[in-house]
């Protein structure tokens, strides 16, 4: 129990706990955009990490759960709390359609079926004058919610929703903990070492496919409501295929097949976009270079080099006494 692996996510949530009170409120700000990074990041790892299905169309799942949500407050009158369930089935059945035809290929053909479609719902949403066009959707605000005439929850007030996004993220984290250690998730890692035997010993890979895919695309829209909520609109461009590239660069430099790698590639790539970003409108030629420099020297990712590392460090501790 006194491994990094456990020590370091507990110390993280320990501060994630505290955070909002000791920063200010551009930091907190920041905060919450990682936080919804790495809760796409995640849900996208459950199929890279874990089944080895590298879809480059997940944005489109991240984007139907940000519209369906837009869309239910702006015209639908809904208000944005209630709207979790639907952003999150919206977006799943939207999985549920593309995944259907995209886990009956494997390899290149994969990732191209999950591009195409995931660049189709980008133009229906682009060139829809119900979603708002190239302009998207604009929200008023999020809303404060009471029980019984007692007020219980102000999602307008930035530490009270700072809270929300980390309850409903560290609930996913728990969710994908228990669910990649399950029988279940123990299949869906089979398929990534070897489909075809699976398929010898009886079981059907293609469901178990289509069901992580499914589970994923619902992590990718509760990041997508969670998004729209935070900046408070839905434009066309969460769908975009850059999107989801920049979801797997994520992955690569945090490190696939985690829990704490994804976090640790949206802290990265946001915190190289928001402060390098001031100084230059060119940061993505330096995270090019750092992407390189991490498939090259830093194989695996950043999380899984660092644990190694101390591993390494706690072994020749212990053999140096004596």
């Amino acid at each position: 129990m006194n491994s990094p692996r456990y020590l370091i996510p507990g110390g993280a949530l320990t501060v994630l706990i505290v955070l909002p009170f000791l920063v200010s409120p551009f930091h907190m700000d920041l905060a919450i955009r990682i936080l919804i990074l790495a809760l796409l990041a995640l849900s996208l790892d459950l199929l890279v990490g874990h089944a080895k299905m590298i879809s480059l169309g997940h944005a489109a799942f991240f984007g139907i759960g940000a519209y369906t949500m837009a869309l239910l407050v702006d015209k639908g009158g809904i208000a944005p709390l209630f709207a979790v369930p639907l952003s999150v089935l919206g977006a799943m059945v939207a999985a549920a359609l593309v995944g259907f035809l995209a886990v009956r290929t494997w390899g290149i053909y994969f990732v191209l079926i999950t591009l195409a479609f995931s660049q189709a719902f980008y133009y229906l949403v682009h060139d829809s004058t119900f979603t708002g066009g190239s302009d998207g959707v604009v929200l008023m605000e999020r809303g404060s919610y009471d029980l019984f005439g007692i007020a219980i929850l102000n999602l307008d007030n930035e530490r009270q929703f700072y809270f929300f996004v980390l309850a409903l993220i560290a609930a996913f984290i728990a969710f994908l903990f228990v669910l990649i250690r399950s029988p279940f998730g123990q299949i869906v890692k089979g398929i990534g070492f070897n489909a075809p035997r699976l398929e010898s010993v009886g079981f059907d890979s293609k469901t178990y496919a289509l069901t992580a895919f499914v589970i994923a695309g619902g992590g990718a829209g509760l990041a997508g409501y969670l998004f729209a909520l935070h900046q408070m609109f839905a434009d066309p461009t969460l769908l975009s295929w850059h999107m989801s590239g920049q979801i797997l660069i994520m992955l690569v430099l945090g490190g696939s097949g985690t829990l704490v790698g994804p976090v640790l590639g949206a802290v990265l790539i946001t915190l190289l976009e928001e402060y390098l970003g001031t100084y230059t409108s060119n940061w993505k030629f330096f995270l090019g270079i750092m992407l390189v420099l991490f498939v090259l020297r830093v194989r695996g990712g950043a999380w899984p080099w660092i644990a190694a590392r101390a591993e390494n460090l706690k072994r020749r501790d212990g053999e140096a006494r004596p």
